[in-house]
């Protein structure tokens, strides 16, 4: 599921970087062999499952931030969404940019 949503995110060409937060060393491993960044391993506390997803962008916008200061928008893409097509991701794209 990760892989394929980096190999959706990377192929609608709307994102300049994917960034993926994990825990999992395993699933860093995989996020980047197929081409996504992974700059930090998130804490355990917002691994488990009572955690907000608001609370992981938060992190994980904060972290990017410090490398990438210029970034303007921001999607979340859940692995357990697997349905989304680049076709989707080039759509949202266009509606938020309006």
């Amino acid at each position: 599921l990760i892989a394929h949503t980096i190999k959706t995110a990377i192929a609608s060409e709307v994102y300049s970087a994917v960034y993926v937060s994990t825990d999992s060393e395993e699933i860093a491993e995989i996020a980047i062999a197929e081409g996504a960044l992974v700059p930090f391993l998130r804490s355990k506390t917002l691994a488990e499952d009572s955690a907000l997803a608001v609370d992981v962008m938060i992190d994980a916008l904060k972290r990017i931030s410090i490398e990438k200061p210029d970034q303007t928008y921001f999607s979340m893409l859940q692995p357990t969404t697997p349905l989304r097509n680049k076709e989707d991701c080039k759509l949202v794209h266009e509606i938020l940019l309006k």
